[in-house]
């Protein structure tokens, strides 16, 4: 650290890697709050003042240093929680590669590990004593004996060379994308790219020393780590943070924590607002002051106007201003943040008839950034094309262990130049000094030589009657006889899902078919008149069922690719339609309601699964039938309207008792405690940490429940 500096530098002029900030902080702010932690209250239940932070993290780097760890890649496996933190900074401090990653939930494959563990090779693991008989169980071949280290309480000896050799090009940590097609891809993040960006980010947003920061961002996101663990830092001032599952399940929290705590800054991608428009009621919007929230920042998806206006016209009682929200674009190739628009001005917006594009920032705000067409060549103002970003010192270095995709990626050259550029993948315009994106490339699609962008169809279709839900809808192609034909999958309303006959049975037994050709006509019409295009194929699906990413964006390609494996297998037979089975709690003996429902939940799961109900296997787990969370919910909800209504069902109860013998034990009243491997005790808490999938998916079965709730 350069002693020199004084307290009242500023973050741009300290060091050259976030650890000469963290050690600048810790020595003219030691007492000052860094980080605090929520856990479903407005209580924070552990705390860190930048001295703390400091000690803690020096102490799991000696633990590295005594291992020789310097260059070796480290998993980092945590639930939500300030060891985090601290373990992703010693690492740093060690001179070691961190890999942040998911806990894999209990039950949950192990695959998306595995790709990783097989990519990076890591020679060491931290991680907390309750989640270290998971993980030492996941990844004993992998990793060498005693290099799983417990950070809870560590302690280490002095340790006096913090940061010794790392100069602004040292790997800082690798940020694994989703992978959920394929090979996740490390992207490649060095100590220069964070301080170059965290520059970027506070000058854009206008931090100081008064901000105050709150996140539920999962910490092994780009948006989660960059912009809401290492910005606060970088910049002095202190962020409250929130588990995502909190949010999730009560969306509330997020806000009432940014009214008690004055918070300045926060945001989320679009999917977050819409939520909260839905959740949060009337009477709780009484006890809201946001007044102080200032910059609300929105990106990772597609923003869109209509959720801009919705929010600040629901919250402009609790004094927020639409002037606070902050449209930005950013992605991990490039750290994070690439471009932003002016703070407290209200969002650009460029209309063109139904479809309204809101500017993601200024083409002089951040990252140069170019549009290229399909030669290669920059396009003219107005003109869709590929975006572009110049490199810069906010470029990541690259894909670990993949250079023929790094080269393709991140060193690009527009013809007649040898500048490199990062290729982003999407599609956007330039006008009037303001960046569009209008979609990924890899999403077009092209009927009779015309390019239509999915996300026009699929607003077109949400809008066309009001069954459908919104955000919950895939347009795609597919080749038929040799023609590419236009293929819809949309979610209906849960109000509108009994009205259809979608529940646990299959489509083929629906019995309303009038309201359902109503829907698919209003869709049909509604596409010939904005795009003049006819649609082959329409499928309404259960509310919550469509493929998301962590970000709320709609997975196309996952999508097609079950459509595809759909209409190529053979037909089953079908299962035939489970009758109504009475259940009288009141005179039933508890053998004979554990045998009801134990019959219930096998019928359930045939249907749903469409397998033959002799080969239900009661004791088999659920997740080894394929039960994600989905489905639980799902379950959950299916059981509550059979079950009595004074019996409250919790939206988790499949993961509590993971098999039909277990949860009928449950539900019929025994009173028997759950069989080992079913106790849900602390450890299980933490192992159900979301994925990236699973997040957004219960997320959006969320947002049904509260529609059905208010309807």
């Amino acid at each position: 650290m350069n002693s020199s500096f004084s307290f009242t530098a500023s973050p741009l002029d300290i060091g050259s890697t976030i650890l000469d900030i963290l050690d600048y902080r810790a020595t003219f702010m030691g007492d000052a709050l860094a980080y605090e932690f929520y856990v479903g209250s407005n209580q924070p239940n552990d705390r860190l003042t930048y001295r703390e932070l400091r000690h803690k993290s020096l102490a799991i780097a000696y633990h590295l240093k005594t291992r020789n760890l310097r260059g070796a890649r480290v998993l980092l496996i945590y639930p939500g929680g300030l060891e985090f933190i601290a373990a992703f900074l010693g690492c740093l401090s060690a001179g070691a590669v961190a890999v942040p990653i998911y806990p894999p939930r209990r039950n949950q494959k192990l695959s998306r590990l595995e790709r990783i563990v097989e990519d990076c090779t890591p020679q060491a693991v931290l991680t907390t004593g309750k989640l270290e008989g998971k993980v030492t169980s996941y990844l004993s071949s992998q990793i060498p004996e005693n290099n799983c280290l417990i950070t809870d309480n560590i302690e280490g000896k002095d340790f006096d060379d913090q940061g010794k050799g790392i100069v602004p090009e040292s790997i800082a940590f690798l940020q694994y994308t989703s992978g959920s097609t394929g090979k996740p891809k490390g992207v490649v993040i060095t100590h220069e790219n964070i301080i170059s960006n965290s520059k970027l980010i506070y000058r854009l947003f206008g931090h100081s020393a008064n901000s105050q920061g709150v996140s539920w961002l999962p910490f092994y996101h780009d948006m989660g780590l960059i912009g809401g663990v290492l910005q606060p830092l970088f910049g002095g001032f202190p962020v409250s943070l929130m588990a995502p599952q909190d949010f999730l399940k009560k969306p509330l929290l997020w806000l009432k924590t940014i009214s008690k705590l004055r918070g300045t800054t926060s945001g989320a991608p679009n999917f977050a607002y819409e939520l909260c428009i839905d959740k949060i009621s009337s009477e709780d919007k009484q006890k809201l002051d946001l007044s102080s929230w200032n910059l609300a920042f929105i990106g990772a998806e597609p923003v869109r106007k209509e959720t801009l206006d919705k929010f600040a016209d629901a919250f402009a009682e609790c004094g927020f201003k639409k002037s606070a929200f902050y449209p930005c674009y950013g992605m991990a190739e490039a750290t994070l943040m690439v471009c932003g628009g002016n703070k407290q001005q209200e969002p650009v917006i460029k209309g063109n008839g139904d479809r309204n594009f809101v500017s993601c920032g200024k083409l002089n705000s951040g990252q140069e950034i170019i549009i290229v067409d399909q030669d290669q060549l920059p396009n003219s103002e107005g003109e869709v094309g590929e975006v572009w970003i110049k490199a810069n010192q906010s470029i990541a270095a690259g894909y670990w262990n993949n250079q023929e995709l790094t080269k393709s990626v991140f060193r690009a050259k527009i013809s007649g130049s040898n500048e490199p550029y990062l290729r982003t993948g999407d599609l956007g315009f330039i006008q009037g000094g303001e960046l569009y994106i209008t979609g990924r490339i890899k999403d077009v699609i092209i009927i009779r030589g015309q390019n239509y962008y999915p996300q026009d169809i699929e607003q077109t279709v949400e809008r066309s009657h009001r069954a459908l839900r919104a955000n919950s809808g895939a347009a795609f192609s597919v080749e038929i006889g040799g023609e590419e034909r236009l293929i819809i999958i949309q979610e209906v309303e849960r109000t509108f899902v009994r009205k259809l006959g979608i529940t646990q049975q299959s489509q083929s037994d629906l019995d309303k078919e009038e309201l359902r050709a109503e829907i698919e006509n209003a869709i049909r019409a509604a596409i010939v008149r904005e795009f003049g295009i006819r649609v082959d194929d329409i499928q309404l699906i259960k509310t919550g069922s469509i493929f998301k990413t962590s970000s709320g964006k709609i997975q196309r390609y996952l999508c097609k690719e079950k459509y595809l494996n759909e209409v190529s297998r053979k037909q089953k037979p079908e299962n035939k339609r489970s009758p109504q089975m009475d259940y009288r709690p009141s005179t039933s003996s508890t053998k004979d309601r554990n045998q009801l429902i134990q019959d219930w939940l096998s019928r359930w799961l045939s249907n749903k699964l469409q397998i033959p109900l002799e080969k239900i296997d009661r004791a088999q787990a659920f997740v080894e039938y394929g039960v994600d969370s989905v489905m639980a919910v799902e379950l959950a909800q299916d059981l509550s309207e059979w079950l009595p209504d004074d019996l409250e069902i919790e939206p988790t109860l499949a993961w509590n008792f993971p098999n039909i013998e277990g949860l009928a034990r449950y539900l019929a009243e025994e009173n028997v405690p759950p069989e080992s491997g079913e106790e849900k005790n602390q450890e299980q808490e933490d192992l159900e940490t979301f994925s990236e999938d699973e997040l957004v998916r219960s997320l959006m079965a969320e947002i049904a429940w509260a529609k059905e709730r208010d309807s």
